[in-house]
Order: structure tokens, then sequence, then C-alpha cells
């Protein structure tokens, strides 16, 4: 688990309280003993579902913030909210530990419409064109919010 990863997690506890968020992502299935992994943190709570990838960008002297958002935003965390979604629909047993410590049939909250995003913290040197991009759509799942972890942290502060 990154730092990004864990500061939403505890951040998800927070606001959306223990027993509605997930931060274990990896699950199995009984019979094929295969390992899933799921989005980085799941909010569910009654008739909300949200599936959140965090993407955190490692700042070294080659790094381009433009190469970054594309490939590891745009890209790879596009790719793993459609996972997450895909697996939703195929398996019918998703159990995933809450951060309260309860084991919860996730699957269950696949007949919910979920709320998809992913946020992402990009370090010193990142675009205003690339920061204000806000969406993400998608052919398969449709639309994808972007969020720099500093406007997710006041999305979360405005909702309280």
């Amino acid at each position: 688990m990154t730092d990004t990863e864990a500061y939403i997690s505890i951040l998800n506890s927070n606001f959306f309280f223990k027993e509605f968020t997930f931060a274990k992502n990896k699950f199995k299935i009984k019979n094929k003993g295969e390992e899933f992994e799921l989005a980085d943190n799941i909010i569910w709570l009654d008739d909300l579902l949200l599936i959140e990838q965090i993407k955190e960008r490692e700042i070294t002297s080659d790094t381009d913030s433009n190469k970054w958002f594309k490939n590891k935003v745009l890209h790879k965390a596009v790719r793993q909210v459609k996972d997450t979604i895909k697996y939703f629909e195929i398996y019918s047993d998703i159990l995933i530990e809450n951060e309260k410590g309860h084991v919860l049939n996730i699957s269950d909250a696949k007949k919910i419409e979920p709320i998809k995003l992913i946020i992402y913290a990009p370090g010193e040197g990142f675009s205003d064109s690339n920061r204000f991009q806000k969406f993400y759509k998608s052919k398969q799942v449709g639309l994808i919010h972007l969020f720099h972890i500093e406007d997710y942290l006041w999305i979360c502060k405005y909702l309280v």
C-alpha cells in the first residue's frame, strides 16, 4: 500500500466510517484458488457505491508528469476500475474485509450504479491542463471522475 493509498483509506474511514470503507482489495474465488485485485478503495453505504483507484507519482529526475498522467491515470487506473466492475458482474461472492474488520460480500452491491473515481497525487511540476481534466469517458463503463488528491480532500470536507 502506497502512502497515498493509506492516506485515502484513513480519510475515507473518517468521512464515510470504517464500516463502509474497504481498502483490503484482494479476494480469492473459492473453487479456483485464483487471487484477484479490486480497485484500491471501495465505499459501500446503502445505495451508494464508490469505486476508487489511487495513483501516486514517484518523482525522479526523468519522470515527466504528462507521461505519468497519461500512462498511470488515464490508462492503468482506468483499466483497474473497469476490472473491478467486471469482477462485480462475473463473481457472486467477493468477500472483503472492511476497515472495521468485518468480512462482507461486496458483490451484493453490484445492483448499484457505481460512482467511479481516480484519485491521484502527482507531486511537483504537474501541469494545470492535466489537473483541470475532471473526467474520463469510457465506452465500456461510462464516466470516470478524476480528482487531484487535494480536490478530493476538499470535497470530503465540503460534504461533511
